[in-house]
Formats: C-alpha cells, structure tokens, sequence
C-alpha cells in the first residue's frame, strides 16, 4: 500500500491532500466543511479525530473513537508542498504498519500543525480489508513489519538530525 500511495502522491497538484482508503467515509458533510475552514487558516499538518467501525452479525456496530491519533493516516490532512519540501514520503520498503512512520515524521517535521477534535472520518469495517482478514491474528502476524516501520523513522529522524 506504501508503494501505491507513494506514486499517487507523485500525481497531486492539489495543495492539500489526505488519504482515504476506497471503504472508508467521512462521517459527515459537516467533516468536509471543517477541513475546508482549516485550509483557509493554513496549516502543514491536521490531525482530526477518526472513528473505526466494527461490525459484528446479528450484533449492533461498534464504534471505537480514537482522539490525535498518529498510529493511522485516517483523518490526517497535508500541506502537499510542506510534505515535498521535507522529502516526507511513503517508504517504499514498508508494506504494512507504514501510517505511523509517515505521521511521526511529518508531525516531527513541523511547526504549523492543527487538531480537530472531533472526528470527521470513518474506518468503515471490511472483512475482506488486509488488516482485518486474519482477524484477532493480523497485529501479531505483523509484529517484525511494525518493528521494520519504526526502525525506519528512528533512521529517517536520525538522517534529519533529530535525536543526536
């Protein structure tokens, strides 16, 4: 996934830009609204609050909130051009846990960064979503690709002078 919003990003001539995956959703028009208010004050980075979905059958969904969270790209809006100045990118190396090391990084990187405490998107629950195929299985199946992700940032902030 690293590699495909990588070159997608090589595409955008917008100013802004935020990563939406296929199945997900904004939680309203009034989520549109709020980040099109934010780009009119400017900002490098917009960190909004998300929601993630689960549904269970024959169950009612659950909804589990999560507040400036830097773990997942849900909900994160960028300054397109703060992002190629800094050479803030996808690792092209990475192929699952790689949200986090991109977030650190960029929210590291910056000094114009906004909340929006409350959330404006939706992880929408898909069976067949890579991080929820395997179910209860996927984060423990994952964990080397995790620790590949964050060894990635501490080289990259290093590369940067961060924490010398």
């Amino acid at each position: 996934m690293a590699g495909t919003r990588k070159k997608l990003f090589e595409l955008v001539t917008a100013p802004y830009v935020m990563w939406c995956d296929a199945d997900d959703c904004f939680i309203s028009t009034i989520a549109l609204s709020t980040i099109l208010s934010a780009i009119n004050t400017g900002f490098d980075a917009l960190v909004c609050d998300f929601v993630e979905q689960h549904i269970i059958p024959d169950k009612p969904a659950i909804y589990i909130p999560h507040k400036n969270d830097c773990v997942f790209v849900h909900g994160k809006v960028y300054r397109t051009e703060f992002l190629r100045e800094n050479h803030i990118e996808w690792h092209p190396e990475l192929h699952e846990h790689q949200d986090s090391a991109f977030n650190v990084l960029a929210l590291t990187c910056t000094k114009n960064k906004k909340l929006c405490n409350f959330p404006i998107y939706m992880w929408c629950d898909n069976a067949e979503s890579i991080s929820r195929k395997n179910g209860i299985y996927h984060l423990p199946n994952t964990w080397p690709h995790m620790i590949d992700s964050y060894q990635a940032l501490i080289d990259d902030l290093k590369d940067r002078g961060y924490g010398n």
